[in-house]
């Protein structure tokens, strides 16, 4: 009782605030109003999330949604022209604009992971075509037989598995970057962990959060260091060792804190069992081999890596792009009869969702046939599958409307300058400079980068909005905002309510939020720690 008047007396007193910074002058005005939505945005999170057991993550998004439609009627817009910051005045969020961006962030979602329509397709639909072939998986009996197997051959080899498992999908991420395309084979090495016993956060650990190391790691990626390069002026080269040492001292903090938690969850086994896998559906029997599906995972990585890698514009390889001029010019008689078979399907390096969803239909229909299930049966397993996916995949287009407001409405560009201008003031109070500057430029722009990392989503959002000016600003350092801009949007997106491998994960296997923060916090902090040192150490040498 006590503790609700207490937050009425804040809430009242922040409402009041706001409505006295209207008559009041600049930037007198701004600094009350800002804390006011501030103060209202905090004592949002301990009344409507800290007390809560469910959706937590989407309580938070959309206090943080509220929160930012607040902030563009209190922060004026700018625009960065090189080092300088051009206000641009109040670009306030309308009654209209909350029904018109969630309906914008479906259709983002929908069609593509870039506002302008290029990039990719059908995210939204991949990931309940993921859903609907793990529903057809589960319908055939043998899927869930063999990984019992499995878990059971790895008995006292956990820690092994494990280990194999979270470098791979790390080492893919930081050369391939394909994160999102992993979750075609995250459910199934999910099973497998909780099968040997281990906890959900185990699970959700080892496999949705092992690519993020990757991004803090990464090396080729075209979606974490081709953007950075593309807006940087930087390239592949650029601070390779310091990239590397980040990959493999970040997996090594990560995986002491993963296997720790994981020798923990092994004295609750009880407790794990209930909960094992219910996305693998019910034990049957069956007398089919394993092999097909064993056949058609391996195909579709194998198609993942060759297809989705682009290849020249990494290695400048031309081979995939020459064969598939030879592939579709070949002419039978008259008729060039492949490229009729094969349609627009463009060359390996060229592939997206849409081509990726394509084969995984076709593998669908393949273990159909297989293993017999009839045309109701597969309807309905596949059915049952993409339900399972519609509630994460829904949270993720609910966090891009916070994407949508960020861009559209870009006042994170003025705090940025905030940020940046309370850094040389310090700078100047102290009258340093030299290594005083070096360590201020690493921290301001850490702090920009976390800032931008949870309300951009998106390495490509992240680098646009923000790190030109910062470019522009510390010019002499681009190098280290390369490192900080990966490693610090990676280390953000382990615990950031709107990333998207967090969201799926989270929802997919019904862990709290709160939880997850709970186990995880110690991880973020080392992983920041590590990401400051090695930003200090380039900036320095």
């Amino acid at each position: 009782m006590k503790k609700n008047i207490v937050f009425s007396v804040i809430a009242i007193i922040s409402i009041i605030m706001l409505l006295v910074g209207c008559f009041i002058p600049d930037p007198y005005a701004l600094v009350i109003k800002v804390i006011a939505a501030i103060a209202l945005f905090v004592l949002g999170i301990l009344k409507w999330v800290v007390p809560k057991k469910d959706n937590t993550i989407v309580r938070l998004i959309i206090l943080i949604t509220l929160f930012l439609a607040l902030l563009t009627w209190i922060i004026p817009t700018a625009q960065a022209n090189g080092a300088e910051i051009v206000d641009m005045g109040l670009s306030r969020l309308s009654i209209y604009n909350f029904v018109e961006y969630p309906y914008i962030a479906f259709q983002f979602f929908f069609q593509s992971f870039s506002m302008d329509g290029s990039g990719g397709v059908m995210p939204l639909i991949f990931i309940g075509i993921v859903g609907g072939f793990y529903g057809i998986l589960a319908e055939t009996g043998k899927f869930r037989n063999k990984l019992e197997k499995i878990a059971k051959s790895m008995k006292g080899k956990g820690t092994l598995f494990i280990v194999l498992v979270t470098m791979i999908l790390a080492a893919l991420s930081s050369v391939f970057g394909m994160n999102l395309m992993m979750f075609i084979f995250i459910p199934a090495l999910c099973g497998i962990i909780l099968l040997m016993g281990y906890d959900k956060i185990t699970a959700f650990a080892s496999t949705f959060m092992a690519p993020i190391i990757g991004v803090i790691g990464s090396t080729y990626s075209v979606t974490v260091t081709g953007y950075i390069n593309q807006v940087l002026g930087t390239d592949n080269t650029t601070e390779i060792i310091a990239k590397i040492a980040l990959l493999v001292l970040s997996y090594l903090i990560y995986i002491a804190f993963l296997i720790k938690h994981a020798n923990k969850s092994l004295k609750q086994k009880e407790e794990n069992k209930e909960e094992e896998v219910a996305f693998l559906g019910e034990k049957k029997q069956s007398k089919k081999a394993f092999w097909p599906i064993a056949v058609v995972f391996g195909i579709l990585l194998v198609l993942i890596i060759i297809g989705c890698t682009p290849w020249y514009d990494l290695f400048q390889i031309e081979a995939f792009n020459n064969f598939h001029t030879w592939l579709t010019e070949l002419t039978i008689g008259e008729h060039t009869i492949i490229s009729y078979l094969i349609g627009d399907l463009g060359a390996l390096g060229t592939w997206h969702y849409a081509e990726i969803v394509i084969f995984l239909l076709m593998a669908t229909v393949l273990i159909c046939a297989v293993y017999k299930l009839s045309l109701q049966e597969s309807i309905n397993a596949f059915g049952k599958g993409i339900v399972k996916t519609l509630k994460p995949a829904l949270i993720v287009v609910l966090s891009y409307v916070v994407v949508i407001i960020t861009v559209y409405h870009p006042f994170l560009l003025t705090v940025t300058d905030w940020i940046v201008t309370g850094g040389q003031n310090l700078l100047n109070l102290l009258g340093g400079a030299g290594i005083l500057a070096k360590i201020i430029c690493v921290v301001v722009t850490t702090i920009v980068t976390i800032l931008s990392s949870v309300l951009n989503i998106e390495t490509l959002f992240v680098l646009t909005g923000t790190a030109p000016y910062l470019a522009a600003v510390y010019a002499d350092y681009t190098n280290t905002l390369a490192i900080i801009t990966q490693s610090v949007y990676g280390i953000t997106s382990l615990i950031a309510p709107t990333s998207i491998m967090l969201i799926l994960g989270l929802e997919y296997l019904h862990i709290s939020y709160k939880d997850w923060l709970k186990s995880s916090w110690k991880l973020v902090l080392s992983l920041l720690l590590l990401s400051i040192v090695i930003s200090l150490i380039v900036i320095f040498i």
